[in-house]
């Protein structure tokens, strides 16, 4: 067990030795500045602190240099330098710690003021070699046990009174704090460590996992784009079989079960054009093309297209507009007012609608409007949500696939656009594509 806790301040690991070369440009700099200020406090006792300062100055260079080093190999193909590194910085900062003792002595014997200032900028040192050190433990206790040994040394021979006895132990337990306070830098550094690569790992984890859904997501998307594609054909195929029955002659039950026919054709193919568009938008399949157009011109075509299917719901359909022209991307915006309409007359059977533009802070806004039983405030967020049906006017669901205004959410984003809606019991409820910019006309 003991071999277990020792073997790690021995043998650093790589990331280790990289944090430690990383701080240690500043922390040396730091070193450079402290020993300039005990030279110029002590200068003028003798050419032992000249002498003491020029070797401090340079092997404070040779760690600078050992440092800048240590940070631009690649630990992956050059190891075994770096690792030669860290022992070169283990053996330096031990002979920083032995001078600095030295250094300790010497002050002593020429006054107990010496030795106190030489005593409070070693403290110094050797609490920056804790903040600065303790990834690596070997380098850090190196430094601690070099210095302040000899600082204790100091205090306890050079000294004769009991003072320097009582500073001495004051020393001995200042290092054994400061041993305590390294240790625990260094296992918070380690825990530290262990938790990034535990994340890093668990990111790595959740973006393959990530990548399958997406992957999965596609080939859902595909999957539903073709087989509604190749649905629709043989759809395409029984409408019109089923409009060539309608000019036969035929008994009053027949022609209302070709009518039904022709209802529930027509049903199918809005179910597989939604799911058609929608599967384009997931799979970025949808590329916009721009021009000018009439957008009244487009809102009669709608009217005319739906004209049927509103005289069944007992729906009045009709355009409030004046010539404006614009330029987006005419199928994306006749799908986003399709839907609109089809919705509006879904849930507004027997009420009127009206679509119609206004001129808004120099854009067109369209709006669709009906005069149905709106849609509760707290629900309206939800009805543009995939897959979301609200109930109709008899409680029963209006078929569907719930994707209508989930597509015109997302086509209007595709266009710049903004998609609002209001909606009360009294009045019914209002939708507004808005953004439109108009442009002169053709």
């Amino acid at each position: 067990m003991l071999t277990a806790k020792i073997k790690p301040h021995l043998h650093p690991e790589l990331w280790q030795l990289n944090y430690l070369f990383s701080i240690g440009t500043r922390s040396w700099l730091v070193h450079f500045f402290v020993v300039t200020v005990v030279f110029t406090a002590m200068r003028g006792q003798g050419n032992f602190f000249m002498v003491w300062y020029s070797v401090m100055l340079c092997i404070s260079a040779i760690m600078l240099f050992v440092c800048r080093a240590g940070v631009k190999i690649d630990p992956e193909t050059q190891a075994r330098r770096i690792r030669h590194l860290g022992v070169v910085h283990t053996g330096f900062v031990m002979l920083v710690g032995l001078i600095w003792g030295i250094g300790a002595i010497k002050a002593a014997s020429i006054s107990y003021g010496a030795a106190l200032f030489f005593s409070l900028a070693l403290g110094g040192t050797a609490l920056g070699a804790v903040s600065s050190q303790s990834v690596v433990m070997r380098s850090c206790l190196s430094s601690i046990w070099t210095s302040v040994s000899l600082l204790a040394f100091a205090h306890w021979f050079i000294i004769p009174d009991a003072t320097g006895r009582f500073s001495a132990g004051l020393m001995i337990l200042f290092g054994v704090t400061l041993t305590v306070l390294a240790n625990r830098m260094n296992g918070f550094l380690i825990a530290n460590h262990k938790l990034r690569q535990d994340l890093e790992k668990q990111v790595v984890e959740l973006e393959h996992a990530r990548r399958i859904a997406s992957d999965a997501n596609a080939s859902k998307s595909r999957f539903m784009a073709h087989a509604s594609h190749d649905l629709r054909q043989p759809l395409h195929a029984i409408g019109l079989l089923n409009n060539n029955l309608q000019h036969e002659k035929m008994s009053g039950f027949a022609q209302d079960t070709v009518k039904k026919i022709g209802t529930s054709v027509a049903s199918m193919s809005e179910l597989f054009r939604a799911l058609l568009d929608f599967s384009a938008l997931e799979l970025g399949q949808i590329q916009m093309q721009k021009s000018r157009f009439d957008i009244v011109e487009l809102l009669d075509e709608i009217v005319a297209r739906n004209i049927e299917q509103a005289k069944r719901k007992q729906c009045e359909l009709n355009v409030l507009a004046g010539p404006c022209w614009v330029e987006t991307d005419r199928s994306l915006l006749t799908n986003i007012i399709q839907n609109l309409v089809s919705n509006a007359i879904k849930y507004a059977p027997g009420k009127p609608i009206l679509l119609r533009t206004d001129m808004v802070d120099k854009t067109i806004t369209v709006s669709v409007l009906d005069r149905g039983n709106g849609i509760p405030s707290a629900k309206i967020k939800a009805v543009f949500k995939e897959y979301y049906q609200m109930e109709t006017h008899d409680g029963q669901t209006a078929g569907g696939l719930g994707l209508g205004l989930a597509l015109v959410q997302k086509f209007s984003d595709l266009l710049g656009l903004e998609c609002t809606m209001s909606s009360d019991s009294a009045s019914g409820t209002k939708v507004q594509i808005s953004g439109l910019k108009p442009v002169p006309p053709q």
